[in-house]
């Protein structure tokens, strides 16, 4: 297997999706835990802290199929450079609007919005770059990469807010989602891409909506592993809302140390 995964690293498309998987991983869930401890500074309130994981969450929930449906028809390679181009343009914005909280909710929506059209671009390219008999290792380095930004992001997003300041850690990351957005755009496009784009316009839109949605409610399999995810995800949000108020009222400690404990 490890040799395997070297073999797929050697895939210079692969390489490149992801290097910018990595970067724009990271980014966005720093990002995300980032403004979390930015609204918690600007008000010590829990329940404004929940307005932002809403303004994550929104996005998703008016967004999630139709992004989906919406990228199967495109080049994969332009969603991931332009949605990281986009999400760069936005933190620079919140370099300078982030002592109002409007304004914060406002970028979050947009930095959401625009991650969930990225979201459904990324994996369904590793077949499209990688042979069969390395489609395990290839899907494995994502999950590693996934599951590993996470991890990076939140013990580091405390720290990095500490170290750097606000200003410049959205300015950091911007450059990273910026640089994630050149990783993009050096994935070398293939016949199999194009074919894939063309397919994909023999149905229309709304009709690949419905048959998404039938997918996700018919299927038991789909169903109760998008229930799952679901869940999973709602009690991760609900201990980063909870968390700030936890670390200054109970822990008794500043509140940008607690990602890290």
């Amino acid at each position: 297997m490890n040799n395997n995964l070297l073999l797929a690293l050697k895939n210079s498309p692969f390489l490149f999706l992801f290097i910018a998987e990595m970067l724009s991983q990271v980014a966005s869930n720093m990002t995300n835990f980032i403004l979390l401890l930015v609204v918690f500074s600007l008000t010590n309130s829990n329940t404004a802290v929940s307005g932002i994981m809403l303004a994550f969450l929104i996005p998703a929930i008016l967004l999630g199929v139709l992004a989906g449906v919406y990228v199967d028809r495109r080049d994969k390679k332009y969603v991931l450079t332009a949605t990281n181009i986009v999400r760069g343009v936005i933190l620079l914005l919140l370099m300078v609007f982030n002592s109002s909280l409007i304004s914060v909710y406002l970028l979050t929506f947009a930095v959401a919005a625009a991650t969930q059209f990225f979201i459904p671009a990324e994996t369904p390219m590793i077949p499209l770059l990688v042979k069969k008999d390395l489609l395990i290792p290839a899907n494995a380095l994502f999950g590693i990469a996934f599951y590993g930004s996470i991890l990076i992001a939140y013990a580091l997003s405390g720290p990095f807010l500490i170290y750097f300041g606000t200003q410049n850690a959205f300015l950091i990351l911007a450059v990273m989602f910026f640089a994630g957005a050149v990783f993009s755009s050096l994935i070398k496009r293939s016949s199999d891409i194009k074919k894939k784009s063309r397919e994909s316009k023999n149905l229309t839109f709304a009709s690949e909506i419905k048959i998404a949605m039938s997918l996700i409610f018919k299927i038991s399999n789909i169903y109760h592993s998008f229930l799952m995810l679901a869940l999973s995800q709602i009690l991760i949000l609900v201990i980063a809302v909870i968390g700030p108020g936890f670390a200054k009222n109970i822990l008794h400690i500043p509140v940008n140390n607690f990602p890290l404990l």
